[in-house]
């Protein structure tokens, strides 16, 4: 099977290759992780991430952002929307009054040097400023006027993802009732794209009668190629393939193998100050990198991303290709991208891509190479798919058929929201199991997307859930405690509070488990936790766990030895209390040679609730025999014990 005479051009690529005859571009992610459990941490690594730039570089990018909505909010102004929603969706959107946000971005760099700090891009739509500092002097400037709302990251680099799907999706079906997302358009954040080829139509240059293409848009450093490895041809051509009346614009993000987050911010940034011009409904971002095994809302593209949603533009992200099976790679983690992994469209036969291998395929099979996670949104065509004179694999390939239905829902229905077209798509009866985990989700299907007629219901249900404290445990000794939690939500589950009060302080990003600290005192103490879903709705009561927690190992009682014979020695014990969790068990140790050091080492001679032991032991005068006996609570708390000893 030469691939390589279908596709016109073979790229080298470090992964996965297909019989050794076709390099396809599913290629990992490449930096190290910057989301961690909390705020402090993220921002601690993200510093040392930066530091160690400018100690190899002798420079250092960093982007700022302003990440308080509730500032943001207080500072917005109102400005025309692009779309007529009839009501449906807001008829203004809210612009960030800029002085004010780059006053406050200003002061933070306000104590730096000239010379340390150069300014390479302040972005018109998003909260956030590009700088580059040249000294350990200004990274501590900045460092110090660092809060809560005002934090760092590094300008990460990112690597691009690598037959006909249609059938499985059922566009053939919308195209014959003429459902073609006429009016719309989708923004391709990739390698750029080549509107020559005749799957963009007749494009002398974009923006011409006949042309697909509405506009292509250098981003990164100018490389003078419409597309550098054919990557983005492929993924743009995928998006006109299921809606061919919507047009696609071409932005070039990418400078040789890698993207960097200041470029894709930019491009995000100009997709929000276009979007009227184009009607912008969706952007694809077949890029990415790391591991995250929850969402990862502490990411810089959290905050761009939500402004687009709110705005009506949809980010549709590729999965990733390192085949986690419980991980999904940046941004796709982020709860408010669409994140899509990817299935074949049919049987292909075995395919070793290297790092992973399917020994047989067939249709709606999760290839190996696809990330999966609990929080993945859905699942798309992703191996073998022709489009743009390639013949590519990977969730850069599933994604576009996500970001092209979204262009066939928002045309064929104007008048609802970009949420109720998320609901459409989302909605999916067309259930796939991954055999690799046991997750199901949804496979895309158009058909069934724009089958209602009708608007679909809101969502006014809070999620339902549960929390568990140490998987059940009734007693703790110590506060640091690990929850299980599960959720449940028509149209999922987005966050979660988790407090030792019943009242709510703050919402994270919902994951299956974490990590918490008992602040009561021994006793019963009690976890609450609220749960919000996708379109805010949160249980007004509560759910509920309680574990006792017991600090204080049990007092110690009384204990004697009585030689019962020669051959028997006979130890009694009472009084040994614990008043938090209760006794468990008592702990009787032995040695012929000294005082045994705990109850904790060593084999124990007795364990149980008795009050009394008879060892059976050969006794003589010579020999001195050694009893060490203590008390262990509930909580797995030991006494230090009393010893008592015997000839």
């Amino acid at each position: 099977m030469d691939l390589s005479s279908k596709s016109g051009r073979i790229k080298s690529c470090n992964h996965l290759n297909v019989l050794g005859l076709l390099a396809l571009c599913v290629l990992p992610y490449c930096e190290p992780a910057l989301v961690h459990e909390t705020e402090d941490g993220a921002q601690q690594q993200n510093m040392a991430t930066i530091r160690q730039e400018l100690k190899d570089n002798q420079q250092a990018d960093v982007i700022i952002l302003l990440d308080n909505d509730n500032f943001l909010a207080g500072i917005a102004q109102q400005q025309s929307n692009l779309i007529d929603n009839a009501n449906h969706e807001s008829t203004t959107t809210s612009a960030f009054d800029m002085a004010r946000v780059n006053d406050r971005l200003n002061r933070v760099l306000q104590d730096i040097p000239q010379e340390s700090v150069a300014e390479i891009h302040r972005y018109e739509q998003l909260p956030m400023r590009h700088v580059r500092v040249s000294s350990e002097q200004a990274l501590l400037a900045i460092e110090k006027n660092l809060s809560s709302d005002v934090k760092v990251y590094p300008n990460s680099k990112h690597r691009h993802y690598l037959k006909q799907s249609l059938s499985l999706i059922r566009q053939p079906e919308v195209i014959s009732n003429s459902q073609k997302g006429k009016g719309t358009a989708v923004a391709v954040l990739d390698t750029g794209l080549n509107y020559k080829h005749a799957d963009f139509g007749t494009c002398s240059k974009p923006g011409v009668a006949g042309c697909k293409v509405a506009e292509m848009v250098e981003i990164a450093k100018e490389d003078n190629n419409l597309d550098a490895d054919g990557h983005g041809t492929n993924v743009a051509a995928i998006v006109l393939g299921v809606a061919p009346e919507t047009k696609v614009i071409g932005m070039d993000v990418f400078n040789g193998e890698y993207s960097y987050s200041s470029d894709i911010l930019s491009a995000i940034d100009w997709v929000l100050n276009n979007r009227t011009r184009y009607n912008i409904v969706a952007m694809n971002l077949s890029l990415g990198g790391d591991k995250f095994t929850s969402n990862c809302d502490n990411s810089v593209y959290a905050s761009a991303f939500r402004r687009a949603r709110n705005a009506g533009v949809i980010p549709v992200v590729a999965a990733g290709n390192e085949g986690y099976k419980d991980a999904l790679s940046a941004p796709a983690c982020v709860s408010s991208a669409i994140s899509v992994g990817a299935v074949y469209d049919a049987d292909v036969g075995g395919l070793d891509y290297g790092d992973c291998n399917d020994k047989t395929t067939r249709v709606d099979q999760v290839t190996c190479f696809s990330n999966s996670a609990s929080f993945l949104s859905i699942l798309a065509p992703g191996a073998l798919i022709t489009a743009g004179g390639f013949e590519m694999a990977g969730t850069s390939q599933a994604s576009p058929h996500v970001a092209g239905a979204v262009a066939l829902v928002r045309a064929e229905f104007p008048k609802e929201t970009s949420e109720n077209c998320l609901n459409r798509i989302l909605s999916s009866k067309d259930l796939i199991k991954d055999l690799r985990n046991n997750i199901t989700k949804p496979r895309l299907n158009v058909a069934l997307a724009l089958a209602n007629t009708t608007t679909p219901v809101k969502d006014t249900t809070p999620p339902t859930g549960s929390v568990i404290i140490n998987q059940k445990a009734a007693y703790t000794s110590t506060t640091a405690v690990k929850l299980t939690l599960s959720a449940q939500d028509s149209s999922g589950v987005k966050e979660m509070c988790i407090s030792t009060t019943t009242k709510c302080t703050q919402f994270v990003p919902y994951a299956t488990s974490a990590h918490l600290t008992l602040t009561g005192n021994d006793g019963v103490n009690s976890v609450y936790v609220v749960f919000k879903d996708t379109v805010g709705n949160v249980n007004a009561t509560p759910y509920q766990a309680s574990i006792t927690l017991d600090r204080v190992a049990p007092t110690e009682g009384q204990f004697q030895l009585t030689a019962l014979n020669s051959t028997q020695i006979q130890a009694k014990w009472s009084g040994f209390a614990d008043k938090t969790s209760g006794l468990d068990a008592y702990v009787l140790m032995y040695s012929n040679k000294s005082a045994p050091a705990s109850c904790t080492q060593g084999v124990p001679l007795y364990q149980g609730t008795a009050v009394s032991y008879v060892h059976k032991i050969t006794r003589d005068k010579k020999t001195t025999h050694y009893y060490l006996l203590c008390a262990k609570d509930k909580a797995g708390l030991v006494s230090k014990g009393l010893v008592r000893s015997i000839q």
